[in-house]
């Protein structure tokens, strides 16, 4: 029996713990019986009391007393339920403390923290105001309320019991490219939104077709620009980069003034300086535009759970392929004779992969330390581990997630090499423009000298208008360091 079902348990007996109060004192001071009279108002609360405590304190007898005797178990097996749930819950806290993964999460969401607590070895609910300025003793913590300011009001409270500990805090409403240096390799943040979006670019690549010489524009519908589409589309926007000349269109519907500027302004500055991808913004409803969906290569409803234009989309006869966002476990294949494929079920995103990205950071580590052994021209040492990471620490979120994004792309540039697909100019060509990308949808700006307050930068320009030096910067540096980021693909 779990803790959640022990809740709920406790839950109705509490509601119900009055009951017996109300039967006994009913049934000794109004009611009695015929052999012992009735008894004064304080002895019948105390006679009430003792039943409690299965011990009557009087020979009274009626429906009323039989009501409350019986229903005095309630209370007896709350207190039992009580104390087994804290014993329980203290014995395994005590022994998923001695292991390295142990992980203990504070939400208020219940669903998404029962997906670790249930589903990621040695982990539990923790209490966040157990203690003023410490948590559990867990080696690692996930701090997700809903509110962005309370996880970042609990980790400053216990800054200092955090140290030298993983931390992991939710940021679903603050960009956290826009987020300081942190000198602390242990601390982390995440996006629920950018995970699943990560998740589903991973899971529903494009690598096949873009790379198998079909000159056909790929077009692709986002049919809501909430935080899911704008997460689909920012991710893959800046990883579906696969050829110097591939065609792909992003069809997007739902995006407000503000979110349209913001695109057309992308569009233009990334099509000046590659002249490939496209970015088309609708000001209609979805479902006014079936006609224009049913061009599309790929439809993604990042609304989440919208029935209603899936559900037209089939009697429209839409032969695209159809991505349905939902959160809940259910396989859409189950209902419906056409094919959708379901994403974005959180059990499949806080996943110990995707939550901790222990191997994308580590890779975007070995990618930052290789770049700053080019600029010194150096080569990596047999100690070179806590210098990657120390130099890690000091990024700000912006050039963490530079250098993540790098690190997700490369399976791509090897694949295209492996298969000879792409030769080495190619490849250091999309990469320019995978970066240029990273950059713009972050809002930086050609300039003649870089300048990061302003983001300003002069190498974002086509691929031939760099040096031979720059150009030759998209390549690994280091044998050792490429070495091991490849162990990783």
């Amino acid at each position: 029996m779990n803790s959640g079902l022990f809740a709920k348990i406790r839950k109705w007996i509490i509601r119900l713990a009055w009951v017996p109060l109300i039967f006994g004192v009913a049934g000794y001071h109004f009611v009695g019986d015929v052999a012992h009279g009735t008894m004064g108002f304080w002895e019948a609360v105390y006679a009430t009391i003792a039943l409690y405590f299965m011990n009557p304190d009087s020979d009274i007898s009626n429906i009323y007393v039989l009501a409350a005797k019986y229903t005095s178990f309630l209370v007896v097996a709350d207190v039992m339920f009580a104390v087994f749930e804290a014993m329980h819950n203290s014995f395994k806290h005590l022994i998923s403390n001695r292991f390295a993964d142990s992980t203990a999460v504070y939400t208020d969401n219940e669903d998404w923290g029962r997906v670790i607590a249930d589903y990621w070895n040695h982990s539990y609910f923790g209490e966040e105001d157990r203690h003023p300025d410490r948590l559990e003793r867990a080696k690692n913590h996930i701090i997700m309320f809903e509110d962005d300011m309370k996880n970042l009001e609990v980790y400053n409270r216990c800054r200092k019991y955090l140290r030298d500990r993983h931390t992991y805090i939710m940021l679903n409403n603050t960009d956290p490219f826009l987020v300081k240096e942190l000198d602390d390799q242990y601390l982390h943040y995440f996006n629920i939104y950018e995970l699943m979006a990560r998740k589903y670019w991973k899971d529903y690549d494009l690598y096949e077709v873009m790379t198998s010489g079909n000159k056909a524009v790929c077009k692709i519908a986002i049919t809501d620009f909430g935080k899911a589409g704008e997460a689909l589309f920012r991710y893959g926007y800046i990883n579906n980069v696969y050829t110097s000349t591939q065609q792909i269109e992003y069809h997007i519907w739902g995006a407000s003034l503000h979110q349209k500027k913001l695109l057309m302004d992308i569009n233009k500055q990334v099509r000046t300086i590659e002249g490939c991808d496209n970015i088309i913004c609708h000001d209609n409803d979805p479902l006014d535009d079936i006609d224009v969906l049913k061009d599309m290569s790929r439809i993604i409803i990042s609304m989440a759970d919208d029935r209603e234009l899936l559900q037209e989309l089939f009697h429209s006869r839409v032969e695209g392929d159809i991505y349905y966002f939902s959160n809940r476990d259910v396989l859409m294949d189950d209902i419906y004779k056409k094919k959708v494929i379901s994403f974005g079920h959180i059990k499949d995103i806080l996943t110990e992969e995707y939550l901790r990205q222990d191997l994308l950071s580590r890779q975007g580590m070995l990618f930052n330390y290789d770049y700053s052994l080019r600029i010194s021209g150096r080569n990596a040492g047999s100690d070179y581990e806590e210098k990657m990471k120390s130099e890690w620490a000091k990024l700000d979120g912006f050039v963490k997630g530079s250098n993540l994004a790098r690190a997700d792309h490369y399976w791509i540039e090897k694949k295209l090499l492996d298969e000879g697909k792409a030769d080495i100019r190619e490849v250091t060509i999309i990469e320019h423009n995978r970066w240029c990308r990273y950059h713009i949808i972050n809002r930086w700006v050609f300039g003649e000298e870089k300048d990061r307050e302003k983001g300003l930068h002069p190498l974002l320009v086509p691929f031939d208008e760099l040096s031979k030096e720059e150009q030759d910067k998209d390549d690994v540096y280091d044998p050792k360091i490429k070495e091991e980021i490849e162990k990783l693909i």
